[in-house]
């Protein structure tokens, strides 16, 4: 079908404008977006914008004698807006490693809370504990309370040590 034929139907608003534009046009219009892209199927959803745009743009205009480059303009742009979203700086963060001497200069954690707590009494530790969590409330679904949910990681996480008070603690 020629395109002046094709223009026709779109100016008639028939559907069958749309299908006899992807038999003419889609494999070239489809190569050209995924020339851009990279990706097939991202460049098949440009292919069917493309038919959407053109939809909505041919009743003003009628590229009867550069049809082709219509659709290729418009497939170029939407497939260039795809690569900016994919390619913003939001999206693509890049990670940089710290020299040797800036992870000198950062404290681990891991390490001094470590420290602390084998340096730490266990009288020491549920003092400030209990002082740290006395006003938080929170519970979970199964009906346990976020401050026994606490105390159970406390323990699990405190040095095993028994004391002469206690010899069955291992907390």
């Amino acid at each position: 079908m020629l395109d002046g034929d094709i223009i026709d139907l779109y100016l008639k608003r028939e559907p069958d404008a749309i299908r006899y534009t992807s038999e003419k046009y889609g494999a070239r219009l489809l190569a050209l977006s995924n020339r851009l892209l990279q990706d097939m199927e991202t460049a098949k959803e440009c292919e069917n914008d493309t038919y959407l745009q053109a939809w909505e743009r041919i009743p003003p205009n009628e590229p009867r004698e550069y049809f082709f480059a219509f659709l290729a303009k418009i497939i170029r742009h939407l497939s260039l807006d795809v690569c900016r979203k994919k390619n913003r700086q939001k999206r693509n963060a890049v990670i940089v490693e710290l020299s040797g001497e800036l992870e000198q200069c950062i404290p681990d954690r891991r390490v001094t809370c470590r420290r602390r707590l084998t340096e730490m009494s266990l009288e020491e530790w549920s003092v400030n504990f209990s002082e740290a969590f006395r006003h938080s409330s929170g519970t979970c679904s199964c009906g346990v309370t976020g401050m026994q949910i606490r105390w159970h990681r406390l323990r699990r996480n405190l040095p095993a040590r028994k004391t002469r008070s206690n010899p069955y603690c291992s907390v």
